[in-house]
């Protein structure tokens, strides 16, 4: 299956206004994400450069963690139950995809576009 490729350049400094937190600044997380029609038909590009990701479920409900692997295969790396979080390393350009844990639906994606930590909250 043909998966579309994600250039560098085409990364934006944005997260999604509809993140949990009001105190966060859409434009300081430089986290792509994409939400509430989650886009994992992505794939990863290099691995480069490491960075440090959290991924904070905001949601009651259970979440899967998947990362989109070279070839824009879903690769299961995490359940997170909600209210909880999950802390990992990762790489610029990597992106991620969430799944509600029960019932397989896409909630969002994230792409981390700089070497800073980040936070993704999922909804």
């Amino acid at each position: 299956m043909n998966r579309p490729v994600l250039l560098p350049i085409l990364f934006s400094l944005f997260v999604n206004s509809c993140s949990a937190d009001p105190t966060v600044d859409p434009l300081i997380g430089r986290v792509k994400q994409d939400t509430p029609s989650a886009n994992c038909q992505l794939n990863s590009i290099d691995g480069d450069q490491e960075v440090s990701i959290q991924f904070v479920n905001t949601s009651k409900r259970a979440v899967a963690i998947y990362w989109l692997d070279y070839e824009g295969e879903e690769v299961f790396y995490y359940a997170l139950q909600g209210g909880r979080s999950y802390d990992l390393q990762t790489y610029v350009t990597h992106p991620w995809c969430i799944r509600d844990a029960e019932t397989g639906e896409s909630i969002t994606t994230a792409i981390v576009t700089s070497t800073e930590p980040r936070v993704v909250y999922i909804p």
